[in-house]
């Protein structure tokens, strides 16, 4: 059996006939199959990476199309444009493209080509972090593809948007969105579809602080993509699976996965999972204390995540850098890194996010002194939160400001705010929070010289702490 032709010599002969092509096509003036040549040419030269001879091609097709008013003619050039933009790293006129291609294509009125142009516009909007365009693009691929795509475009739609929520902290409806992708994967039985649906639900899960039926599920995504030999995806997923051993505290199993992905993503030189698992890699050797390898998988980490431009990435990495220099008595350096974070946060308007990152700021000013600025900040934080549903996000900031309120005079003011930490813990059920609160508030008054309340918090406390987690007494 005759050896197959390499890749490049099989590029050059297909070149070479597409020339020709052209030539011929020229001199007998056949417009259509003048600009079809170019646009094969095109191609040719896209796959090989000659990004600029390529869109020399498509824009000589396009001017012919549009000379002749070839509208599926011009859609499918501009297609080849947008994506030839995006390859070469040029997202921006990627996006102008697509956008181009995608009007030609409503007038065409072709729904499945209208939804597929939606998808890739997504693309290239996340490729930039406009993830709140890329969403309402997705959305409308979604609402078509529900009416006349596969079961497969409609899962690749709500993975994208399960994706999306995810990056900007909407946990609920990035569960949903993976949820239903799951479920038309099984139905299907597309074993891919199946585990990358099982991985976006597990990374949902893991941030709503369900950690067993995540890893449940993620076991099963694993599986799943070891079996297909799928080494970019198992590798996502075995980073999941660190980030949800993080999350259980099993720091030394995290490692252990986190680890894995990260070689196998290296042998790879897939960039974007590195950076996410190098911040993993961070987050759990900060729990663990070893803050020299915290600081190095974030310093690595940041300078990935700067090069890609994910400035929401960016800024969760610079919180914990400030948080790793911090905890390495670098406080200045820390302040600075908290600082850069913040300014980013401010811009991307996550309120929970800019709280948390305020909180832990204004932690950082009271102990090089500055507590009334730490002040300010925690007071903050407590604005941005009250219209939101975190209740508990809310006590914390009561907390926090509280403690710092009372170190430094402000009793008065710190006293209601602990009454309201306790409140809002006591609704919640959580046991081990209300009982610190009661604590709390009982050497407060008995500090203030009021015993008998004084007296009152401890009892109540005593009570609590000795009956069980059902209410049952010990």
């Amino acid at each position: 059996m005759p050896e197959l032709l390499p890749a490049t010599h099989r590029a050059k002969m297909q070149l070479t006939y597409w020339q020709r092509a052209l030539t011929v096509r020229e001199q007998s003036g056949d417009v259509g199959g003048v600009a079809e040549s170019l646009n094969n040419i095109g191609s040719i030269y896209r796959a090989q990476g000659q990004f600029e001879d390529a869109q020399d091609s498509f824009q000589r097709a396009l001017v012919l199309l549009n000379r002749t008013n070839d509208r599926p003619g011009m859609a499918m050039t501009l297609g080849n444009i947008s994506e030839c933009y995006a390859e070469a790293g040029r997202l921006e006129e990627a996006v102008k493209a697509g956008e181009q291609a995608l009007a030609v294509r409503e007038r065409l009125g072709d729904a499945s080509a209208i939804a597929t142009t939606h998808v890739l516009i997504a693309s290239f909007l996340r490729g930039l972090w406009r993830e709140d365009e890329a969403q309402k693009h997705l959305e409308r691929a979604l609402a078509m593809r529900e009416a006349v795509g596969s079961p497969s475009e409609v899962v690749e739609c709500l993975l994208a948007l399960s994706a999306i929520h995810t990056r900007l902290g909407r946990l609920a409806e990035a569960l949903r969105a993976a949820q239903r992708a799951l479920s038309l994967a099984e139905k299907s039985n597309n074993g891919a579809e199946v585990a990358a649906s099982l991985t976006s639900i597990g990374l949902a899960q893991i941030r709503l602080g369900r950690i067993e039926q995540a890893l449940e599920g993620l076991r099963r995504a694993l599986g799943l993509r070891e079996d297909l030999q799928d080494t970019a995806g198992a590798a996502d997923t075995l980073s999941v699976i660190g980030e949800a051993y993080q999350a259980h505290q099993r720091q030394d199993t995290a490692q252990e996965h986190l680890q894995r992905a990260l070689d196998m993503q290296e042998s790879l030189g897939r960039v974007e999972p590195i950076g996410r698992t190098l911040s993993r890699m961070g987050r759990s050797y900060f729990a663990q204390g070893r803050l020299a390898l915290a600081m190095n998988a974030q310093l690595r980490a940041l300078s990935i995540l700067e090069g890609l431009g994910d400035q929401i990435a960016i800024a969760a990495i610079l919180g914990e850098l400030g948080a790793t220099y911090g905890a390495q008595g670098r406080k200045n350096e820390a302040l600075d890194f908290y600082k850069r974070a913040l300014a980013l946060q401010e811009k991307q308007g996550n309120p929970n996010v800019i709280a948390e990152t305020l909180i832990q700021t204004g932690g950082i000013l009271e102990e090089v002194g500055k507590a009334a600025e730490g002040q300010q900040l925690f007071r903050r934080a407590l604005s941005l939160l009250e219209p939101l549903s975190d209740k508990l996000a809310i006590a914390r900031a009561c907390r926090t400001l509280a403690r710092s309120l009372w170190g430094t005079g402000g009793r008065t003011e710190a006293i209601p705010l602990l009454e309201r930490a306790l409140d809002i813990h006591n609704q919640a059920g959580m046991r081990t929070e209300t009982i610190r609160e009661l604590e709390t508030l009982s050497r407060c008054y008995s500090d203030l010289g009021q015993q008998p309340r004084a007296e009152r918090y401890l009892l109540a406390a005593t009570q609590l702490r000795s009956e069980g987690p059902g209410g049952q007494r010990g």
